[in-house]
């Protein structure tokens, strides 16, 4: 069974970062290990929301397992950092593994997220140059290549922005958010030189939780060998069932997703998948 770090934040409510991203994981047969960056009372989409940023608690647990517990893991998994210091202590203390991912959480809808200051993309930029597998949404590209974010675009503009972040240590690069006809939505990439693009159908309503179902899910297949057309097809068609169960359900989405439904079909499929790739 593969062993795969997350680095990320850790919401007391709303299924967005850790909280979903555990569930998805070990559905997958992922085991998986905890580094969490902040502590929230909510995910911030909500009002007033407590946040404690763990630094020096990061600090401490990287130090700890190097000086203690020989570690290795399978792949790392980093998505959302709570200070630009976090980037740099673990780009200091990175643990030994085999593949490097990166989220790189931090903006959308053509904004830098709130409380992160001017130059946090380029910092987070140089764990991104360090990554094997990074997966930013569109703005979160732009931001990262200092270039203005588009209100429009062709297909040779994405292939440009994915040629423009990939290089010889990051050979994946995976763009979320990318629609080229209306009434879709899907994911633009660049796989060893190879562009290739998946959609589905495009719901217009904000769901808190897709970009870390997104990663989790995306990140769990490639580091299990499958490839990564069916890999991002089958991550878009698990998001797309969960919201139209989150739909059906009435439920307050500012709470999260209703993807707990989805998982037994999810595992299923996995296994097929699986079997369809050890036959190739």
């Amino acid at each position: 069974m593969k062993q795969l770090l997350v680095v990320n934040d850790l919401s007391c409510l709303g299924k967005v970062a850790i909280s979903v991203t555990l569930p998805i994981l070990a559905t997958t047969q992922i085991e998986t290990h905890l580094l969490p960056t902040v502590l929230l009372s909510a995910h911030t989409g909500f009002p007033n929301v407590y946040k404690h940023i763990l630094t020096s608690d990061l600090e401490d647990i990287l130090h700890h397992w190097k000086e203690n517990i020989d570690l290795t893991f399978d792949a790392i998994l980093t998505g959302y950092f709570g200070h630009k210091e976090q980037i740099k202590l673990f780009l200091d203390h990175l643990p030994d593994t085999d593949l490097l991912i990166v989220d790189p959480v931090m903006a959308d809808n053509g904004k830098l997220y709130s409380g992160f200051p001017h130059d946090y993309p380029m910092v987070l930029k140089s764990l991104c140059d360090k990554a094997d597998i990074i997966l930013p949404n569109l703005t979160e590209a732009c931001l990262l290549l200092n270039k203005p974010i588009p209100d429009q675009y062709t297909q040779d503009d994405i292939l440009n922005i994915l040629h423009a972040l990939s290089n010889e240590k990051t050979q994946t690069v995976i763009l979320t958010g990318i629609s080229y006809e209306q009434g879709k939505i899907g994911v633009a990439y660049l796989h060893h030189g190879v562009y290739g693009y998946c959609d589905t159908k495009y719901i217009p309503h904000y769901f808190s939780g897709t970009g870390d179902i997104c990663s989790a899910l995306i990140s769990s297949l490639l580091i299990q060998h499958i490839p990564i057309h069916q890999a991002v097809q089958t991550t878009l068609d698990f998001i797309i069932a969960c919201l139209d169960d989150t739909l059906s359900s009435k439920k307050n989405t500012l709470y999260g997703i209703v993807f707990e439904k989805q998982l037994p079909n999810l595992s299923k499929h996995i296994q097929l998948l699986k079997g369809y790739s050890h036959e190739k």
